[in-house]
Protein backbone atom coordinates (compact mmCIF):
# COMPACT_ATOMS: atom_id res chain seq x y z
CA UNK A 1 0.00 0.00 0.00
CA UNK A 2 2.83 2.35 0.87
CA UNK A 3 4.45 1.56 -2.45
CA UNK A 4 1.25 2.45 -4.30
CA UNK A 5 0.92 5.69 -2.35
CA UNK A 6 4.56 6.55 -3.01
CA UNK A 7 4.21 5.89 -6.73
CA UNK A 8 1.03 7.94 -6.79
CA UNK A 9 2.75 10.85 -5.05
CA UNK A 10 5.69 10.68 -7.44
CA UNK A 11 3.35 10.59 -10.42
CA UNK A 12 1.52 13.63 -9.07
CA UNK A 13 4.82 15.43 -8.61
CA UNK A 14 5.91 14.65 -12.15
CA UNK A 15 2.56 15.75 -13.57
CA UNK A 16 2.73 18.94 -11.47
CA UNK A 17 6.23 19.72 -12.70
CA UNK A 18 5.21 18.98 -16.28
CA UNK A 19 2.21 21.30 -15.93
CA UNK A 20 4.45 24.08 -14.67
CA UNK A 21 6.99 23.78 -17.48
CA UNK A 22 6.56 26.87 -19.73
CA UNK A 23 5.66 26.34 -23.36
CA UNK A 24 8.57 27.42 -25.58
CA UNK A 25 7.23 29.73 -28.26
CA UNK A 26 9.49 30.01 -31.32
CA UNK A 27 9.33 33.06 -33.57
CA UNK A 28 11.26 34.18 -36.63
CA UNK A 29 11.32 37.97 -36.72
CA UNK A 30 12.48 40.31 -39.50
CA UNK A 31 15.45 42.66 -39.26
CA UNK A 32 18.50 42.89 -37.06
CA UNK A 33 18.53 41.38 -33.55
CA UNK A 34 17.23 43.84 -30.97
CA UNK A 35 19.19 44.05 -27.71
CA UNK A 36 16.01 45.29 -26.05
CA UNK A 37 14.07 42.22 -27.19
CA UNK A 38 16.90 39.95 -26.00
CA UNK A 39 17.02 41.64 -22.59
CA UNK A 40 13.27 41.56 -22.06
CA UNK A 41 12.73 37.91 -22.98
CA UNK A 42 15.72 36.89 -20.84
CA UNK A 43 14.60 38.54 -17.60
CA UNK A 44 12.30 41.19 -16.19
CA UNK A 45 8.58 42.07 -16.19
CA UNK A 46 7.88 41.00 -19.80
CA UNK A 47 9.38 37.53 -19.33
CA UNK A 48 7.72 37.17 -15.93
CA UNK A 49 4.31 38.22 -17.26
CA UNK A 50 4.42 35.77 -20.18
CA UNK A 51 5.39 32.91 -17.89
CA UNK A 52 2.96 33.78 -15.08
CA UNK A 53 -0.07 34.78 -17.17
CA UNK A 54 0.35 32.40 -20.11
CA UNK A 55 2.95 29.78 -19.28
CA UNK A 56 5.05 30.88 -22.26
CA UNK A 57 8.82 31.11 -22.64
CA UNK A 58 9.52 33.23 -25.72
CA UNK A 59 12.39 32.40 -28.06
CA UNK A 60 13.06 34.80 -30.95
CA UNK A 61 15.45 34.40 -33.86
CA UNK A 62 15.97 36.96 -36.61
CA UNK A 63 16.41 36.99 -40.36
CA UNK A 64 17.77 40.07 -42.17
CA UNK A 65 15.17 41.98 -44.15
CA UNK A 66 16.66 40.93 -47.48
CA UNK A 67 16.32 37.25 -46.55
CA UNK A 68 13.31 37.19 -44.23
CA UNK A 69 10.65 36.12 -46.75
CA UNK A 70 12.92 33.48 -48.27
CA UNK A 71 13.56 32.09 -44.79
CA UNK A 72 9.83 31.99 -43.98
CA UNK A 73 9.11 30.20 -47.27
CA UNK A 74 11.84 27.64 -46.59
CA UNK A 75 10.57 26.98 -43.07
CA UNK A 76 7.02 26.51 -44.31
CA UNK A 77 8.09 24.32 -47.24
CA UNK A 78 10.17 22.08 -44.99
CA UNK A 79 7.47 21.80 -42.33
CA UNK A 80 9.65 23.40 -39.67
CA UNK A 81 7.74 24.11 -36.47
CA UNK A 82 7.28 27.70 -35.30
CA UNK A 83 4.39 29.47 -33.67
CA UNK A 84 3.36 32.59 -35.58
CA UNK A 85 4.88 34.93 -38.13
CA UNK A 86 4.49 38.35 -39.66
CA UNK A 87 4.22 39.12 -43.35
CA UNK A 88 3.01 41.92 -45.61
CA UNK A 89 -0.65 42.00 -46.60
CA UNK A 90 0.08 41.12 -50.22
CA UNK A 91 1.63 37.78 -49.23
CA UNK A 92 -1.39 36.44 -47.36
CA UNK A 93 -3.38 35.06 -50.35
CA UNK A 94 -0.36 33.02 -51.45
CA UNK A 95 0.03 31.44 -47.99
CA UNK A 96 -3.69 30.67 -47.96
CA UNK A 97 -3.59 29.14 -51.45
CA UNK A 98 -0.65 26.93 -50.41
CA UNK A 99 -2.52 25.90 -47.22
CA UNK A 100 0.33 27.22 -45.05
CA UNK A 101 -1.84 29.16 -42.58
CA UNK A 102 -4.56 27.84 -40.30
CA UNK A 103 -8.10 29.20 -39.90
CA UNK A 104 -8.41 31.49 -36.88
CA UNK A 105 -12.17 32.01 -36.37
CA UNK A 106 -12.67 29.58 -33.47
CA UNK A 107 -9.31 30.41 -31.88
CA UNK A 108 -10.08 34.14 -31.91
CA UNK A 109 -13.57 33.56 -30.51
CA UNK A 110 -12.20 31.46 -27.63
CA UNK A 111 -8.82 33.04 -26.87
CA UNK A 112 -8.70 36.34 -28.75
CA UNK A 113 -11.42 38.52 -27.23
CA UNK A 114 -9.05 41.46 -26.70
CA UNK A 115 -7.74 41.18 -30.25
CA UNK A 116 -11.31 41.39 -31.54
CA UNK A 117 -12.07 44.25 -29.14
CA UNK A 118 -9.18 46.40 -30.39
CA UNK A 119 -9.17 45.53 -34.10
CA UNK A 120 -12.37 46.68 -35.86
CA UNK A 121 -14.56 44.00 -37.43
CA UNK A 122 -14.23 45.70 -40.82
CA UNK A 123 -10.47 45.26 -40.60
CA UNK A 124 -10.83 41.51 -40.10
CA UNK A 125 -12.50 41.28 -43.51
CA UNK A 126 -9.15 42.01 -45.16
CA UNK A 127 -7.84 38.51 -44.53
CA UNK A 128 -11.15 36.64 -44.57
CA UNK A 129 -11.67 34.21 -47.44
CA UNK A 130 -14.95 32.33 -47.77
CA UNK A 131 -15.89 33.36 -44.24
CA UNK A 132 -12.63 32.03 -42.80
CA UNK A 133 -10.10 34.33 -41.09
CA UNK A 134 -6.53 33.36 -41.98
CA UNK A 135 -4.55 36.29 -40.59
CA UNK A 136 -4.79 39.05 -38.00
CA UNK A 137 -4.48 42.58 -39.45
CA UNK A 138 -2.29 43.63 -36.55
CA UNK A 139 -2.06 47.33 -37.33
CA UNK A 140 -5.27 49.27 -36.63
CA UNK A 141 -4.55 52.97 -37.01
CA UNK A 142 -5.09 55.89 -39.37
CA UNK A 143 -4.60 54.76 -42.97
CA UNK A 144 -6.74 56.73 -45.45
CA UNK A 145 -4.98 57.58 -48.72
CA UNK A 146 -1.86 55.73 -47.60
CA UNK A 147 1.03 56.29 -50.06
CA UNK A 148 -0.94 59.02 -51.86
CA UNK A 149 0.36 61.95 -49.78
CA UNK A 150 3.50 64.07 -49.56
CA UNK A 151 5.76 63.92 -46.51
CA UNK A 152 7.11 67.42 -45.93
CA UNK A 153 9.80 69.02 -43.80
CA UNK A 154 7.58 71.59 -42.12
CA UNK A 155 10.51 73.15 -40.27
CA UNK A 156 11.85 74.18 -43.71
CA UNK A 157 8.44 75.18 -45.07
CA UNK A 158 7.80 77.36 -42.02
CA UNK A 159 10.93 79.34 -42.82
CA UNK A 160 9.63 80.19 -46.30
CA UNK A 161 6.09 80.99 -45.14
CA UNK A 162 4.35 77.83 -46.41
CA UNK A 163 1.75 76.51 -43.98
CA UNK A 164 -0.25 74.16 -46.18
CA UNK A 165 -0.10 72.49 -49.61
CA UNK A 166 -3.38 71.48 -51.27
CA UNK A 167 -2.74 71.86 -55.02
CA UNK A 168 -0.01 71.11 -57.51
CA UNK A 169 0.47 74.85 -58.10
CA UNK A 170 0.96 75.37 -54.36
CA UNK A 171 3.48 72.53 -54.39
CA UNK A 172 5.40 74.24 -57.21
CA UNK A 173 5.30 77.51 -55.30
CA UNK A 174 6.64 75.84 -52.15
CA UNK A 175 9.45 74.23 -54.15
CA UNK A 176 10.44 77.58 -55.66
CA UNK A 177 10.53 79.29 -52.26
CA UNK A 178 12.61 76.53 -50.69
CA UNK A 179 15.02 76.46 -53.62
CA UNK A 180 15.53 80.21 -53.37
CA UNK A 181 16.22 80.22 -49.61
CA UNK A 182 18.00 76.84 -49.33
CA UNK A 183 19.73 76.27 -52.68
CA UNK A 184 21.90 73.52 -51.18
CA UNK A 185 18.90 71.33 -50.31
CA UNK A 186 17.39 68.68 -52.53
CA UNK A 187 13.65 69.11 -53.06
CA UNK A 188 12.17 65.66 -53.76
CA UNK A 189 13.82 62.49 -52.46
CA UNK A 190 11.64 60.60 -54.93
CA UNK A 191 9.13 61.40 -57.67
CA UNK A 192 5.75 61.99 -55.90
CA UNK A 193 3.59 60.71 -58.76
CA UNK A 194 1.02 58.91 -56.56
CA UNK A 195 0.34 62.09 -54.57
CA UNK A 196 0.03 64.05 -57.80
CA UNK A 197 -2.42 61.46 -59.16
CA UNK A 198 -5.03 62.73 -56.69
CA UNK A 199 -5.14 65.99 -58.64
CA UNK A 200 -4.36 64.65 -62.10
CA UNK A 201 -7.13 62.03 -62.02
CA UNK A 202 -9.43 62.29 -58.98
CA UNK A 203 -10.89 58.93 -57.96
CA UNK A 204 -8.27 56.85 -59.78
CA UNK A 205 -5.92 54.73 -57.69
CA UNK A 206 -3.03 52.39 -58.37
CA UNK A 207 -2.92 48.97 -56.73
CA UNK A 208 0.32 48.92 -54.71
CA UNK A 209 0.60 45.14 -54.80
CA UNK A 210 0.38 45.24 -58.60
CA UNK A 211 1.35 48.81 -59.58
CA UNK A 212 0.62 48.28 -63.26
CA UNK A 213 -3.09 48.13 -62.40
CA UNK A 214 -5.52 50.99 -61.70
CA UNK A 215 -9.19 51.43 -60.83
CA UNK A 216 -11.72 54.25 -60.50
CA UNK A 217 -13.62 54.64 -57.22
CA UNK A 218 -16.24 56.75 -59.01
CA UNK A 219 -17.39 53.84 -61.17
CA UNK A 220 -20.45 52.00 -59.90
CA UNK A 221 -19.26 48.52 -60.91
CA UNK A 222 -15.89 47.51 -59.44
CA UNK A 223 -13.37 46.91 -62.21
CA UNK A 224 -9.63 47.29 -62.70
CA UNK A 225 -7.68 48.41 -65.76
CA UNK A 226 -4.17 48.30 -67.12
CA UNK A 227 -2.48 51.48 -65.88
CA UNK A 228 -0.45 51.92 -69.06
CA UNK A 229 -3.63 51.82 -71.16
CA UNK A 230 -5.05 54.90 -69.44
CA UNK A 231 -3.29 57.23 -71.84
CA UNK A 232 -4.91 60.48 -70.70
CA UNK A 233 -3.90 59.86 -67.08
CA UNK A 234 -0.39 58.74 -68.02
CA UNK A 235 0.11 61.84 -70.18
CA UNK A 236 -1.09 64.18 -67.39
CA UNK A 237 1.20 62.60 -64.84
CA UNK A 238 4.11 62.69 -67.25
CA UNK A 239 3.56 66.37 -67.96
CA UNK A 240 3.40 67.27 -64.26
CA UNK A 241 6.43 65.23 -63.18
CA UNK A 242 8.37 66.44 -66.22
CA UNK A 243 7.72 69.97 -64.98
CA UNK A 244 9.29 69.14 -61.61
CA UNK A 245 12.32 67.73 -63.39
CA UNK A 246 12.66 70.71 -65.73
CA UNK A 247 12.62 73.13 -62.79
CA UNK A 248 15.41 71.22 -61.04
CA UNK A 249 13.25 69.88 -58.22
CA UNK A 250 14.06 66.25 -59.08
CA UNK A 251 17.76 65.44 -59.33
CA UNK A 252 19.56 62.95 -61.55
CA UNK A 253 20.38 60.93 -58.42
CA UNK A 254 16.69 60.43 -57.70
CA UNK A 255 16.09 59.13 -61.22
CA UNK A 256 19.21 56.95 -61.23
CA UNK A 257 18.50 55.37 -57.84
CA UNK A 258 14.77 55.57 -57.06
CA UNK A 259 15.09 52.86 -54.39
CA UNK A 260 17.35 55.14 -52.32
CA UNK A 261 14.55 57.55 -51.42
CA UNK A 262 14.36 56.66 -47.72
CA UNK A 263 18.09 57.11 -47.16
CA UNK A 264 18.06 60.41 -49.04
CA UNK A 265 15.23 61.82 -46.96
CA UNK A 266 16.72 60.55 -43.72
CA UNK A 267 19.98 62.35 -44.55
CA UNK A 268 18.17 65.59 -43.71
CA UNK A 269 19.08 67.07 -47.10
CA UNK A 270 15.66 66.76 -48.80
CA UNK A 271 12.32 68.49 -48.23
CA UNK A 272 9.75 66.08 -49.68
CA UNK A 273 9.11 62.39 -50.26
CA UNK A 274 6.02 60.25 -50.65
CA UNK A 275 3.95 59.94 -47.49
CA UNK A 276 2.32 56.95 -45.80
CA UNK A 277 0.19 58.71 -43.14
CA UNK A 278 2.48 57.74 -40.24
CA UNK A 279 5.84 58.77 -41.69
CA UNK A 280 6.16 61.95 -39.56
CA UNK A 281 6.36 59.51 -36.65
CA UNK A 282 8.44 56.80 -38.31
CA UNK A 283 10.99 59.11 -39.92
CA UNK A 284 11.50 61.59 -37.08
CA UNK A 285 14.36 59.90 -35.22
CA UNK A 286 16.39 59.06 -38.32
CA UNK A 287 16.06 62.55 -39.87
CA UNK A 288 16.73 64.31 -36.56
CA UNK A 289 20.01 62.45 -36.17
CA UNK A 290 21.22 64.47 -39.15
CA UNK A 291 19.16 67.61 -38.59
CA UNK A 292 17.98 67.95 -34.96
CA UNK A 293 15.52 70.73 -35.81
CA UNK A 294 13.62 68.66 -38.37
CA UNK A 295 9.85 68.23 -38.10
CA UNK A 296 7.42 66.75 -40.57
CA UNK A 297 3.80 66.66 -41.66
CA UNK A 298 1.97 64.99 -44.53
CA UNK A 299 -0.07 66.98 -47.03
CA UNK A 300 -2.68 65.74 -49.47
CA UNK A 301 -3.35 67.32 -52.85
CA UNK A 302 -7.00 67.86 -53.71
CA UNK A 303 -7.96 67.27 -50.05
CA UNK A 304 -11.66 68.12 -50.41
CA UNK A 305 -12.36 65.06 -52.54
CA UNK A 306 -13.29 61.76 -50.87
CA UNK A 307 -10.59 60.03 -48.82
CA UNK A 308 -10.54 56.25 -49.12
CA UNK A 309 -9.31 53.46 -46.90
CA UNK A 310 -7.96 50.72 -49.16
CA UNK A 311 -6.87 48.18 -46.62
CA UNK A 312 -7.14 47.68 -42.91
CA UNK A 313 -3.49 46.92 -42.42
CA UNK A 314 -0.29 46.35 -44.35
CA UNK A 315 0.73 43.99 -41.56
CA UNK A 316 -0.53 40.43 -41.15
CA UNK A 317 0.09 37.84 -38.43
CA UNK A 318 -0.43 34.19 -39.38
CA UNK A 319 -0.20 30.87 -37.55
CA UNK A 320 1.54 28.24 -39.68
CA UNK A 321 0.02 24.84 -40.29
CA UNK A 322 2.95 23.26 -38.42
CA UNK A 323 1.93 24.83 -35.08
CA UNK A 324 0.60 22.11 -32.77
CA UNK A 325 -0.47 24.55 -30.03
CA UNK A 326 -2.10 27.41 -31.95
CA UNK A 327 -4.11 28.46 -28.90
CA UNK A 328 -0.83 29.56 -27.29
CA UNK A 329 -0.06 31.87 -30.22
CA UNK A 330 -3.48 33.53 -29.97
CA UNK A 331 -3.20 33.78 -26.19
CA UNK A 332 0.12 35.60 -26.45
CA UNK A 333 -1.09 38.02 -29.12
CA UNK A 334 -4.29 38.59 -27.15
CA UNK A 335 -2.21 39.37 -24.05
CA UNK A 336 -0.46 42.16 -25.98
CA UNK A 337 -3.82 43.77 -26.79
CA UNK A 338 -5.30 43.21 -23.32
CA UNK A 339 -4.17 46.45 -21.67
CA UNK A 340 -2.16 49.62 -22.13
CA UNK A 341 0.56 48.26 -19.83
CA UNK A 342 0.87 44.98 -21.72
CA UNK A 343 0.95 46.78 -25.07
CA UNK A 344 3.70 49.17 -23.97
CA UNK A 345 5.75 46.43 -22.33
CA UNK A 346 5.63 44.31 -25.50
CA UNK A 347 6.69 47.19 -27.75
CA UNK A 348 8.97 49.42 -25.67
CA UNK A 349 10.22 47.40 -22.71
CA UNK A 350 10.34 48.34 -19.03
CA UNK A 351 8.57 51.57 -18.10
CA UNK A 352 10.91 54.00 -16.37
CA UNK A 353 13.96 52.17 -17.71
CA UNK A 354 13.39 51.80 -21.47
CA UNK A 355 10.70 54.47 -21.87
CA UNK A 356 8.57 57.03 -20.07
CA UNK A 357 5.14 58.51 -20.81
CA UNK A 358 4.26 62.04 -19.70
CA UNK A 359 0.91 63.33 -18.42
CA UNK A 360 -0.22 64.08 -21.99
CA UNK A 361 0.56 60.55 -23.15
CA UNK A 362 3.68 61.56 -25.10
CA UNK A 363 6.29 58.81 -25.35
CA UNK A 364 9.98 59.26 -24.63
CA UNK A 365 11.96 56.20 -25.72
CA UNK A 366 15.04 56.15 -23.51
CA UNK A 367 16.08 52.92 -25.22
CA UNK A 368 15.52 53.34 -28.98
CA UNK A 369 15.67 49.58 -29.62
CA UNK A 370 12.24 47.96 -29.90
CA UNK A 371 10.98 44.82 -28.28
CA UNK A 372 8.35 44.10 -30.94
CA UNK A 373 8.16 46.71 -33.73
CA UNK A 374 5.69 49.48 -32.88
CA UNK A 375 4.56 49.84 -36.50
CA UNK A 376 3.61 46.16 -36.62
CA UNK A 377 1.14 46.51 -33.73
CA UNK A 378 0.20 50.20 -33.98
CA UNK A 379 -3.29 50.56 -32.55
CA UNK A 380 -5.36 53.70 -32.14
CA UNK A 381 -6.67 52.51 -28.77
CA UNK A 382 -3.20 52.22 -27.25
CA UNK A 383 -0.67 54.06 -29.38
CA UNK A 384 1.74 56.59 -27.92
CA UNK A 385 3.01 59.54 -29.92
CA UNK A 386 6.78 60.10 -29.71
CA UNK A 387 8.12 63.30 -28.24
CA UNK A 388 10.02 64.07 -31.46
CA UNK A 389 6.79 64.38 -33.46
CA UNK A 390 5.37 67.88 -33.93
CA UNK A 391 2.02 68.74 -32.27
CA UNK A 392 0.59 69.52 -35.72
CA UNK A 393 1.52 66.06 -37.01
CA UNK A 394 -0.01 64.44 -33.92
CA UNK A 395 -3.24 66.37 -34.47
CA UNK A 396 -3.25 65.35 -38.15
CA UNK A 397 -2.85 61.68 -37.29
CA UNK A 398 -5.61 61.66 -34.69
CA UNK A 399 -8.19 62.99 -37.15
CA UNK A 400 -6.74 61.60 -40.39
CA UNK A 401 -9.43 59.00 -41.06
CA UNK A 402 -12.34 61.27 -40.13
CA UNK A 403 -14.91 61.05 -42.92
CA UNK A 404 -12.89 58.45 -44.83
CA UNK A 405 -14.84 55.94 -46.92
CA UNK A 406 -14.04 52.26 -47.44
CA UNK A 407 -12.74 51.66 -50.95
CA UNK A 408 -14.62 49.36 -53.29
CA UNK A 409 -11.54 47.16 -53.05
CA UNK A 410 -11.50 47.02 -49.23
CA UNK A 411 -11.31 43.43 -48.04
CA UNK A 412 -10.52 41.90 -51.43
CA UNK A 413 -7.43 39.74 -51.83
CA UNK A 414 -6.32 38.37 -55.19
CA UNK A 415 -5.09 34.81 -55.68
CA UNK A 416 -2.50 34.98 -58.50
CA UNK A 417 -2.14 31.21 -58.92
CA UNK A 418 -3.91 31.14 -62.31
CA UNK A 419 -1.63 33.84 -63.76
CA UNK A 420 1.69 33.00 -62.11
CA UNK A 421 3.59 33.14 -65.41
CA UNK A 422 2.13 36.53 -66.31
CA UNK A 423 2.80 37.80 -62.80
CA UNK A 424 6.46 36.82 -63.10
CA UNK A 425 6.88 38.52 -66.48
CA UNK A 426 5.04 41.66 -65.36
CA UNK A 427 7.19 41.87 -62.25
CA UNK A 428 10.24 41.98 -64.51
CA UNK A 429 8.94 44.24 -67.28
CA UNK A 430 6.41 46.60 -65.69
CA UNK A 431 8.52 48.60 -63.19
CA UNK A 432 10.88 50.03 -65.81
CA UNK A 433 8.13 50.69 -68.35
CA UNK A 434 5.72 52.33 -65.90
CA UNK A 435 8.53 54.39 -64.38
CA UNK A 436 9.63 55.61 -67.79
CA UNK A 437 6.08 56.69 -68.53
CA UNK A 438 5.25 58.57 -65.32
CA UNK A 439 8.53 59.70 -63.72
CA UNK A 440 8.98 62.68 -66.03
CA UNK A 441 12.48 62.03 -67.36
CA UNK A 442 11.04 61.30 -70.84
CA UNK A 443 8.57 63.64 -72.54
CA UNK A 444 5.84 61.26 -73.72
CA UNK A 445 4.46 63.81 -76.17
CA UNK A 446 7.51 63.11 -78.30
CA UNK A 447 8.74 59.86 -79.79
CA UNK A 448 7.38 56.33 -79.30
CA UNK A 449 8.20 55.76 -75.62
CA UNK A 450 4.54 55.39 -74.63
CA UNK A 451 3.69 52.98 -77.45
CA UNK A 452 6.77 50.88 -76.60
CA UNK A 453 5.82 50.67 -72.93
CA UNK A 454 2.26 49.69 -73.80
CA UNK A 455 3.49 47.01 -76.23
CA UNK A 456 5.92 45.48 -73.72
CA UNK A 457 3.28 45.19 -71.00
CA UNK A 458 0.89 43.51 -73.42
CA UNK A 459 3.62 41.07 -74.42
CA UNK A 460 4.22 40.33 -70.75
CA UNK A 461 0.57 39.33 -70.33
CA UNK A 462 -1.10 42.36 -68.76
CA UNK A 463 -4.44 41.66 -70.48
CA UNK A 464 -4.66 38.09 -69.16
CA UNK A 465 -3.68 39.28 -65.70
CA UNK A 466 -6.33 42.02 -65.68
CA UNK A 467 -8.97 39.58 -66.93
CA UNK A 468 -8.25 37.09 -64.13
CA UNK A 469 -8.17 39.85 -61.54
CA UNK A 470 -11.54 41.20 -62.69
CA UNK A 471 -13.01 37.69 -62.70
CA UNK A 472 -12.11 37.21 -59.03
CA UNK A 473 -12.96 40.81 -58.14
CA UNK A 474 -16.46 40.55 -59.64
CA UNK A 475 -17.16 37.23 -57.91
CA UNK A 476 -16.03 38.66 -54.58
CA UNK A 477 -18.11 41.85 -55.06
CA UNK A 478 -21.26 39.73 -55.42
CA UNK A 479 -20.71 38.30 -51.93
CA UNK A 480 -20.57 41.72 -50.22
Amino acid sequence: MRKVLFLGAMLGLVVGLWAQTPYTMNLLYPGDPSPNMAANIAAGPFKDALEKDLGINLKVSYAPWNNYWNKIDLMLASGEKFDWFWTGAGSVPGHVARKQAIVLNDLLAKYGQDILKNIPADNMKQFTFGGKIYAIPSQASSSAEKFNTILSRTDILDQVGVKNIETFDQLLDACAKVKAKFPEMGIFAEVPWAAILREAAPGWYVNWDFPYMIWNENEKTPKVYSFIDQKEIIMKLNKMTNMLLAKGYISDEVLANPAGHVGRFQSGNYVFMSGAVSRPMEMASAVQKNDPKAYMREFMLNPKTTHYRFGASNEALLIPFTNKSPEKAIQMLNWMYKSQDNYEMALFGVKGKDFTVDAKGILNQINPDPVFYEWMFRNNNYMRYPDNMSPEAVADFKTWDKGAVLSKTFGFSFDPTAVKAELGRLGTVAPAQISTAIMGFVDLSKGDTYATAQKKLKEAGIDAFIAEYNKQFAAWAKTK
